[in-house]
């Protein structure tokens, strides 16, 4: 027999009311959870009339407001019964208001509520509040608004008759009672009066408010003349205090930007850059001078510059059209303003820039080629005007970076070369020019990845070499400037990269420890630097193969594993960014790789299959992703390599095949001894040598000596062609 559950009991049912804590349970599907906030709000807030406050009634004495309210009860969708805190926190409410729906109908726990506080001998204290469906029309092919407890008795047992109820109901749909009705209705019958003496004193206490709104309008309007003279003074104020508001802004995104970035503490910004943006937005466009919407736009770019680097590219996007969007205002108002076109620049290279970084490289070349528009109109105004060369140079330097990944490497190398030509007229015009100096250095670099890209490994040495000496020469001169710092890890990274293919493995693993120490050192100033993250990572792989060609295969494992961890975190955050995407690829690839030297077939083979349906994904969004397509290149060199390694012939063969079918895409990259030497491995283990010799041929001018590559082709004796 299910006996009653102890309530609010005492000697009477009036004093049982009054010592409950709650003064209402609201019971509801959370599919109605708005109508529960609404209701929850509504009725706490609500003011019984003055008049009936300490009337007592047969629901005990009448309260100045109806709280508390329970409303939050925990999902519970595997349990079999109510939690004990809902158990409890219907004892110890003197109503239940149950929202009626649909949803509530098909409730399981709408119903259990009601059936429990039915057991505390309490149904005439259970409210209806109708928000959907129709009531009692169960079986009539009609939407059901009420739970099947409410419907029904309940005998001495606890238990439900098929005896029909008439429940209490207030209807808040349109066109029933409407919201603000029902809502009195409820409250008429939870304190235990009739609705429309409730109505009525509602109405007069409505009606006394507007007499009083009144009255102080009046009194307000008498002062109106006193305070027109008071407002035309605090207007003059506020534009004084907006304007050092906008000059705080620009120092704190400016001036103050300039000092964190070289220490890593951009996150220092955040609270700043959020700040800046609900202040700007609240200013209307059309009626801002040209001075606040330059700022706005410059502080818009700055705070999208600090989101870019933390690696947030939607939040980055949105902050840049807002600057783009402001610089063409300023242009449209005056076409010569230098500034103007200086902010414009500035907004279509970074939207520019964070297409490039979701791979959309159209849209990127678009945007790059305005930005280089514009530089050069300004420098052939004024070939002698500083900005506007450097920036010609800035924009020759994207470009090409554009021009590379999307395989046009001739015309990449012409655009790097002249950004060198503009970086060394800066130099020779001021050689203490520290900037000037980085950007010769950065454009060195990019000209030995054009040549490195065309095969001219000794030429892409060079340059990589230049570029680290001009760089130790600047972070010696400020070894707190992080921008510089990280360029010198790159470069020592670029040198050891040309040193591996060269066959100089000890030679590389100096010049990648040398890149990880300053990618450490930065990263641990700012761990939220995602692009710094990124440099740590591709470092750590970079030891890493290091560390498997010269037979220390565990070491490498462990990079690799510590890469994946860092790229998966990245990823974690920002799935959208190719690049990151591809860095994890590579090391579930090179961590096979590992495994397999280790004599673990079994765990390399699904860490190389881990990588193959990612980059497979990545080529279904970006089909030209020359990087994703060398990769899944690799991946399926290596996988047949595992298939044999496991005497499973006719599948290694399946995946070598699938990897020249993979290649072929490539096959305009004829000087790039990447794709080469995968090719030819592919085709050795084929044993089409025949097809392999004339690319070995050119990987032997080139001076490639990959150790994988070379190892094979010895073990097919062909070492003889190799550079020694």
């Amino acid at each position: 027999m299910a006996g009653r559950l102890p309530g609010c009991e005492t000697e009477s049912v009036l004093s049982a009311l009054d010592s409950c804590r709650y003064q209402a349970y609201v019971s509801y599907s959370h599919l109605d959870e708005k109508w529960a906030v609404w209701l929850h709000k509504k009725l706490e807030t609500y003011r019984v009339p003055r008049q009936l406050v300490g009337r007592k009634t047969a629901c005990g004495v009448i309260p100045k407001r109806i709280a508390p309210i329970f409303r939050d009860r925990e999902e519970l969708p595997t349990a079999t019964d109510l939690s004990e805190t809902v158990n409890k926190a219907l004892r110890d409410s003197a109503n239940l208001i149950v929202i009626c729906s649909p949803r509530a109908a098909s409730s399981r726990w709408v119903n259990e509520e009601v059936l429990t506080f039915k057991r505390l001998g309490r149904s005439d204290r259970i409210f209806c509040f109708i928000v959907g469906g129709e009531p009692s029309v169960t079986g009539k092919g009609l939407d059901e608004c009420f739970p099947e407890g409410l419907r029904f008795h309940m005998d001495a047992d606890g238990e439900l008759t098929d005896q029909p109820t008439e429940p209490i109901a207030a209807d808040a749909r349109d066109g029933k009672d409407g919201k603000s009705d029902a809502l009195l209705k409820l409250v008429a019958g939870i304190i235990g009066v009739g609705f429309d003496a409730l109505k009525q004193r509602d109405l007069h206490r409505r009606l006394y408010r507007m007499v009083a709104v009144t009255a102080v309008s009046l009194s307000i309007m008498v002062l109106m003349s006193v305070l027109a003279f008071r407002a035309y003074v605090a207007e003059q104020e506020a534009l004084q205090h907006r304007a050092q508001a906008e000059d705080l802004i620009g120092f704190m995104l400016g001036d103050l930007r300039e000092k964190l970035e070289p220490i890593g503490r951009l996150d220092v910004l955040n609270v700043v850059g959020d700040k800046s943006i609900d202040y700007f937005d609240s200013l209307a466009s059309d009626d801002l001078a040209p001075q606040t919407l330059a700022i706005r736009s410059k502080a818009m770019r700055q705070f999208g510059e600090v989101r870019m680097a933390q690696g947030h590219l939607d939040a980055a996007l949105e902050a840049f059209k807002k600057s783009l969007s402001d610089a063409e205002l300023l242009v449209e108002k005056d076409a010569d303003d230098d500034g103007a076109k200086f902010l414009l620049a500035q907004s279509n290279f970074w939207i520019g820039y964070v297409h490039w970084d979701q791979g959309d490289l159209d849209a990127a070349l678009q945007r790059l080629q305005v930005y280089r528009g514009i530089a050069q109109e300004r420098v052939d105004r004024n070939p002698d005007e500083e900005r506007w060369l450097r920036e010609l140079g800035y924009a020759h330097t994207n470009l090409g970076v554009l021009f590379n990944a999307r395989g046009d490497t001739t015309s990449a190398l012409d655009q790097f070369q002249g950004a060198q030509s503009i970086s060394r007229i800066l130099v020779e015009r001021d050689p203490n020019d520290l900037r000037s100096a980085f950007d010769l250095a950065e454009a060195t670099s990019w000209a030995g990845s054009a040549l490195d890209a065309l095969g001219d490994l000794e030429g892409a040495l060079e340059e990589f070499r230049a570029e680290v000496a001009i760089k130790e020469t600047l972070v010696s001169a400020d070894p707190r400037n992080t921008p510089w710092r990280r360029g010198l890890g790159l470069a020592h990274r670029r040198v050891g990269e040309i040193l591996e293919v060269q066959g100089r493995t000890e030679e590389a693993l100096g010049s990648y420890q040398k890149g990880l120490i300053i990618a450490g050192e930065l990263t641990r100033l700012d761990t939220a630097n995602a692009v710094w993250r990124q440099d740590l990572t591709r470092l750590t792989i970079a030891e890493g193969r290091a560390f498997l060609t010269l037979d220390q295969p565990q070491r490498a494992l462990a990079n690799f594993r510590i890469a994946t961890v860092i790229m998966q975190a990245l990823l974690a955050e920002d799935g959208s960014k190719i690049s990151w995407q591809r860095d994890l690829a590579q090391s579930h690839i090179l961590t096979g790789n590992a495994l397999m030297v280790s004599g673990n077939v079994i765990d390399a083979d699904q860490a190389v299959a881990s990588a193959m349906p990612m980059l497979e994904t990545m080529l279904s969004a970006h089909p030209d992703d020359r990087g994703a397509l060398r990769l899944l290149g690799e991946a399926y060199l290596l996988n047949g390599r595992i298939k044999e390694s496991a005497n499973e012939m006719d599948e290694a063969n399946y995946v070598w095949q699938r990897a020249m079918v993979t290649l072929e895409k490539l096959s305009n990259d004829t000087n790039d001894y990447r794709i080469l030497g995968i090719q030819a491995q592919v085709l050795l283990h084929l044993d089409l040598e025949k097809e392999a010799n004339p690319i070995i041929e050119r990987l032997t001018a080139m001076g490639y000596a990959e150790p994988a590559y070379t190892e094979l082709c010895s073990r097919r004796g062909m070492s003889a062609r190799l550079v020694q």
